[in-house]
């Protein structure tokens, strides 16, 4: 199960599997009103890839559809999980939640990283930014960093 998997691995409880996003280079797109807003900070035309990944770095939801310009926040909002969430996260998650990168939106249900600049209070926050950001690292992300890295894709 991918909550006792990312206990285990990286001591994140409650986890369902982690968020990451990455861009697929494409040709200059001909059957959209606005073709520049799938150019990306590089000036090259690409979709934004987002990914849900367990605790095994295995893909269990995939979507890349959306311009590359825009936030991950948006992307979320468009995909189905990111619509379930909305509208009932905890027939959805069942108490468990999802961990982002600091490009997503922080809520009770997707967790993203928060700097403990020791202001907050004297207790520790009970999931670390650097908790976070390694649970990430192990699964989705090393994924998509190989997905762009692919001969042909470079």
């Amino acid at each position: 199960m991918s909550v006792l998997g990312f206990f285990s691995t990286v001591g994140l409880p409650d986890t369902l599997c982690v968020a990451g996003t990455c861009f697929i280079p494409i040709e200059k797109p001909t059957d959209v009103p606005d073709p520049e807003v799938y150019r990306d900070a590089e000036g090259l035309y690409s979709i934004k890839l987002m990914a849900f990944c367990n605790h095994k770095g295995r893909f269990t939801y995939v979507t890349a559809e959306h311009p590359s310009n825009w936030h991950n926040s948006r992307v979320l909002l468009a995909t189905e999980i990111g619509k379930a969430l909305q509208e009932d996260p905890v027939a959805l998650l069942h108490g468990k939640h999802i961990i982002g990168d600091s490009t997503f939106p922080l809520s009770e249900h997707f967790l993203t990283p928060f700097p403990d600049y020791g202001t907050v209070g004297q207790k520790k926050a009970p999931v670390s930014a650097e908790a976070v950001h390694l649970s990430n690292q192990l699964s989705c992300e090393g994924l998509l960093y190989f997905i762009q890295h692919v001969p042909g894709n470079e």
